[in-house]
């Protein structure tokens, strides 16, 4: 229900307000160290936030993930990533802890399980929302009747002109290939990733000012 209000709220935004419809479009980024599940979580995350998603290597062992969309949907992605995947690390070193033998590759292969399961939950909350927009569709105050899956379609569409015409950027796409050492671990993870909050309130002094 959360989701489905973002989405009626975006709707609003684009189709409706002139003021508010005219908001800019940013490419926010967020560090991290460069393990592949970081970059699986906030990929799932800004999908669902209605932004474009890609990563660059900065310095050694760290990239910037890069959340391009509308100011206050980049702004959530961001931060709603960054707090998921503080918690995903955070439940992992507790879980190792609480094992015996654990392994050394059992961090990793919890949070690969706890990213994994984030992804398909963001992919599913997505497809929920636009199937109830589907079956019921908004009907604005213009009496046009709007449905999510073209808003989703019609951000991308702007995103991506927003990364070709203004960042005069390309990307390039390749294939993550990994292996999971423990499967105890993973599956632990994808429990956690399973009732892992996608719905935290954005807060705190950088949201802030991202938003002014």
């Amino acid at each position: 229900m959360a989701h489905a209000t973002l989405a009626k709220h975006n709707l609003s935004l684009v189709d409706v307000d002139s003021n508010t419809g005219s908001e800019k479009r940013v490419d926010l980024g967020l560090e991290t160290l460069c393990w592949p599940w970081m970059r699986t979580t906030a990929h799932g995350i800004a999908e669902l936030f209605f932004c474009k998603y890609f990563f660059v290597h900065t310095r050694k062992n760290y990239v910037k993930h890069y959340f391009v969309g509308r100011l206050s949907n980049a702004t959530t992605a961001s931060e709603l990533a960054q707090y998921v995947i503080d918690s995903i690390a955070k439940e992992a070193a507790a879980a190792k802890r609480a094992t015996p033998y654990p392994g050394s590759d059992f961090v990793v292969s919890f949070c690969k399980g706890a990213a994994h399961k984030v992804y398909h939950r963001c992919t599913q909350l997505r497809e929920t929302a636009e199937a109830a927009s589907q079956a019921a569709p908004i009907v604005m105050a213009t009496g046009t009747a709007l449905i999510l899956a073209s808003v989703y379609r019609r951000e991308l569409d702007a995103n991506s002109a927003y990364l070709r015409d203004v960042l005069k950027i390309k990307l390039s796409h390749s294939a993550t290939r990994e292996r999971v050492a423990s499967a105890d671990a993973y599956h632990k993870g994808a429990k956690f990733g399973a009732s892992v909050s996608l719905n935290r309130q954005v807060g705190g002094q950088t949201a802030r000012r991202a938003l002014r």
